[in-house]
């Protein structure tokens, strides 16, 4: 299906449900580093807590038979953000208000389980059966989230910048700690 700078995705269909599947798949040549086996790992861990309707749903992670680590993840039909806003440039007010507030839910679920995504950006968005009336966003991504509960260790040096240059919250760019505000600063 595409290439990201941690995995390759693929779809897949899950043999004993039959349901489609996205299958992530962290990039051999990542294998290599502990810290970013470690990040891929949990970003299964972190998003398997949410059930929202508007946070992908995660199904499985681990490693596969032949030593490659996977994330088994819903399938969505439809479009990043992203690529929509590309597309129509703008779009009507009703319909920004009703995806905005959408996201927003699932990032409150994401906050109220201690998680800071510290990635929202239109690119990691996805806007399920875009253009039909029941449309919706899900957020999709949780491969830098970082977990406030401490269940799961901090990979990043404090005072490190991690996210997307353009959408992080000014303390962050200062050096200070993000938390759920960052997150919101950045759907902004």
């Amino acid at each position: 299906m595409g290439e990201g700078g941690f995995g390759v995705v693929h779809t897949a269909v899950d043999e004993r449900g039959g349901r489609e599947l996205v299958l992530k798949l962290l990039r051999p040549e990542l294998a290599e580093s502990p810290v970013q086996v470690q990040r891929f790992l949990d970003e299964g861990r972190l998003a398997a807590r949410l059930r929202s309707p508007h946070v992908v749903r995660v199904h499985d992670w681990g490693m596969g038979e032949d030593g490659r680590l996977f994330l088994a993840l819903e399938r969505l039909r439809g479009c990043e953000l992203a690529d929509l806003l590309r597309q129509e440039q703008t779009l009507p007010a009703e319909r920004t208000i009703r995806l905005v507030c959408q996201a927003l839910d699932g990032l409150a679920e994401a906050h109220a389980a201690g998680l800071v995504h510290r990635d929202i950006k239109p690119a990691n968005l996805f806007v399920v059966d875009s253009g039909a009336a029941d449309e919706m966003v899900k957020l999709i991504d949780f491969g830098i989230a970082l977990d406030l509960t401490g269940e799961v260790r901090r990979l990043d040096a404090d005072g490190e910048l991690v996210g997307t240059p353009s959408y992080l919250a000014p303390e962050q760019v200062a050096g200070l700690p993000p938390d759920a505000r960052s997150d919101l600063y950045a759907m902004g």
